[in-house]
């Protein structure tokens, strides 16, 4: 495991929960009030789009310690990494349980959710910041 870091570990895990507090906590201030202009449907859209930019945000800093500036590009394909793994995600669901009907569907979660980490980790790592961490190493 010669390139393992321990502190990208838990930088991912960090920034994942950070991401996933913003969505809980957006979604819950948007829905909150019974006089909210919004439907559940437009708050957890805005929610998740919140949680997205706090999450490659985090990532940044956290998980991959970058020390270049963000700018919205970077931003877009971290989206588009971000929605592969959880098409990813409900995909693997859909056919955990179609395929092994006795499957638990809480397990079912975890094991699909463990499949879009990886692929969430891969993505970034080797698409959304290989550029700014090769630029990085080099310097």
């Amino acid at each position: 495991m010669g390139n393992f870091k321990l502190d990208r570990v838990v930088g991912f895990l960090f920034s994942g929960i950070a991401a996933l507090l913003t969505d809980i906590l957006i979604f819950e201030m948007l829905i909150w009030s019974e006089q909210s202009l919004l439907n559940t449907v437009s708050a957890r859209v805005i929610s998740i789009v919140c949680a997205m930019f706090v999450g490659w945000r985090c990532h940044r800093r956290f998980t991959f310690k970058l020390q270049s500036r963000p700018n919205w590009k970077e931003f877009a394909a971290y989206c588009s990494v971000a929605w592969i793994a959880i098409l990813i995600n409900f995909l693997l669901f859909l056919l955990i349980l179609k395929f092994a009907n006795s499957f638990n569907s809480s397990l079912a979660i975890v094991l699909s959710s463990l499949v879009a980490m990886c692929v969430s980790y891969l993505g970034m790592r080797f698409g959304v910041f290989r550029k700014q961490l090769a630029q990085e190493t080099e310097q």
